[in-house]
């Protein structure tokens, strides 16, 4: 059977490649649109540090996310909690790559 190597990799021959090259050009446009949120973000804050900590949170939340996909309760922030106040609240381009990375804040 092809369709699982040792790597656990499916076959793809058989796929339309305009489909998958679809997939990777939106991919691409997503990355490149999350990469230029950041260094929007780096740009408007003046600490080395504070942008540290911001990426630290953010990363936090993706972490929580990743690793518990079924889990509701993460998929959900607490906008008027401490973190997200003092981390993501005031600064927009954090806030803006939670929405590129599909947080909704309703």
């Amino acid at each position: 059977n092809n369709k699982n190597n040792n790597n656990n990799l499916i076959d793809m021959s058989d796929v339309d490649s305009n489909s998958i090259n679809l997939i990777l050009d939106e991919s691409q446009r997503k990355l490149f649109q999350i990469r230029e949120c950041l260094e929007k973000l780096k740009l408007s804050i003046s600490s080395t540090e504070l942008f540290q900590s911001i990426l630290e949170c953010l990363h936090k939340i993706i972490l929580m996310i990743l690793n518990n996909p079924n889990e509701q309760k993460y998929k959900k922030l607490n906008k008027n909690g401490q973190t997200f106040q003092t981390w993501i609240a005031n600064y927009s381009m954090a806030l803006k790559f939670l929405n590129l990375i599909g947080w909704d804040d309703d």
